[in-house]
């Protein structure tokens, strides 16, 4: 199996059971020269959970993992992007060292073609799940640079 990276690739003769790396991507916004990033995660559904039961799962995590969680929005049913994929937005912020973290996650479910095919998680999705974040209020050019960057995503099999 060919496993390629931005900065090269290798060859592993045993498929990985899952690939659970994250991308981090650093910006600095050009308006007031603030520092914010966006996360890609890889991850998956259990077998038979919903979109919104693996958040609903995630979100109860992130509330005894992360001080001060406050869920303050949630965009169910709705579709990503032209291949119209399934995403469940959030909207949250924490503390992480005395800071408040604002973010935004876009959990998107993959096509099925790209989802896990062997017996043992059948009927499990693989998901990714972008995060804007910041430890201030996001910029309008943040939010569209968020955005643009989350509708431009194009799964692999399409």
């Amino acid at each position: 199996m060919n496993y390629l990276l931005p900065e090269g690739g290798f060859k592993t003769a045993i498929k990985p059971l899952a690939d659970r790396s994250v991308n981090v991507l650093m910006f600095e916004d050009q308006e007031n020269k603030n520092i914010y990033s966006i996360m890609i995660n890889r991850d998956q559904t259990r077998i038979g959970e919903t979109l919104i039961g693996y958040c609903e799962r995630q979100l109860a995590d992130l509330t005894i993992k992360l001080k001060d969680f406050k869920q303050e929005r949630k965009l169910v049913n709705h579709r990503l992007g032209n291949a119209k994929l399934p995403i469940v937005q959030v909207v949250s912020r924490h503390k992480e060292a005395n800071e408040e973290c604002l973010q935004v996650q876009t959990v998107v479910q993959l096509p099925s073609q790209d989802n896990v095919d062997d017996s043992e998680n059948v009927g499990a999705d693989k998901v990714l799940v972008f995060t804007l974040s910041s430890n201030r209020e996001f910029t309008e050019a943040q939010r569209k640079h968020y955005v643009q960057l989350i509708n431009s995503f194009i799964p692999a099999n399409s």
